[in-house]
């Protein structure tokens, strides 16, 4: 307990210092770390440091140019508690059934490493694809579409949600090599699968369910209800549905990825 707590403390003052998130981001990036930390252990905490670290570094990476195409997150990237409640509430809650359930618990930490794989490929795939010069497509129909829409696919964008997780073999190695419960192969199989799977099932949710707006000053087509400082007139979508949403999904699909991988492998 004092090791988690310890732990957790340090890792959210420096989140916070770095501008990796904002005062209540870190307050809930805490809770959802400390109870990742009581029921999945180091390995659970790990991938939630390479998830935050990796993504905050990636938001910074062409940081102007995706400024100056109005794409770049709100309060210059800097994440509040929605960005993660959006990202890790599932991974919280697969985290409370793996630790009750101990006769499956097998299944369930597959889910967990579905889940935060899903969400970080997400985010790697959104940062990176955003560096792209050319126009994205949308996922269903490939017609040619604005940067930031969603939907929006790229070849920069599946490349940086691969490398997300190669990232993540790579650093739970050790806590993955020797593990009873998956192994490293089968692991490996499931941090990737998942986290393909889960970036495309985010952006087909995007495209079909999320609301896309049209900025009525500078005229860019965004997922923000507000734009250069003006409430933007929406063009489609469900105005419930927004990005914190969508990426919820995605990591419930990596879940299942996570699950049914562990059943097939």
């Amino acid at each position: 307990m004092i090791e988690s707590l310890v732990i957790v403390s340090i890792l959210t003052i420096l989140s916070i210092r770095l501008k990796v998130l904002d005062m209540y981001g870190g307050i809930t990036a805490a809770i959802i770390g400390m109870i990742v930390y009581q029921t999945v252990g180091r390995l659970g905490i790990l991938s939630l440091c390479i998830f935050l670290l990796v993504s905050g570094l990636a938001t910074r990476v062409g940081y102007e140019y995706k400024k100056s195409i109005g794409v770049i997150e709100s309060k210059s990237g800097i994440r509040g508690f929605r960005n993660v409640i959006g990202n890790g509430l599932v991974a919280a809650i697969i985290s409370i059934i793996y630790s009750i359930n101990y006769e499956h618990s097998g299944i369930f930490l597959a889910g967990f490493l579905g889940s935060v794989s899903a969400v970080f490929a997400d985010t790697l795939a959104t940062e990176i694809g955003l560096l792209y010069k050319g126009k994205p497509r949308l996922i269903i129909g490939l017609k040619k579409t604005m940067p930031g829409t969603p939907g929006g696919v790229t070849t920069y964008g599946y490349a940086g949600a691969l490398s997300s997780s190669l990232i993540l073999i790579i650093a739970l190695t050790p806590f993955l090599i020797n593990n009873n419960l998956l192994g490293m192969k089968k692991a490996a199989l499931i941090i990737l699968l998942s986290g393909i799977g889960g970036t495309t099932i985010d952006s087909i949710a995007g495209q079909l369910l999320q609301a896309t707006y049209k900025c009525i000053i500078c005229g860019i087509t965004t997922e923000y209800p507000f734009h250069c400082g003006e409430k933007c007139e929406k063009i489609k979508g469900n105005s419930y549905v927004n990005n914190h949403l969508v990426n919820i999904i995605c990591s419930a699909a990596g879940v299942a990825i996570g699950m049914i991988g562990y059943e097939i492998f």
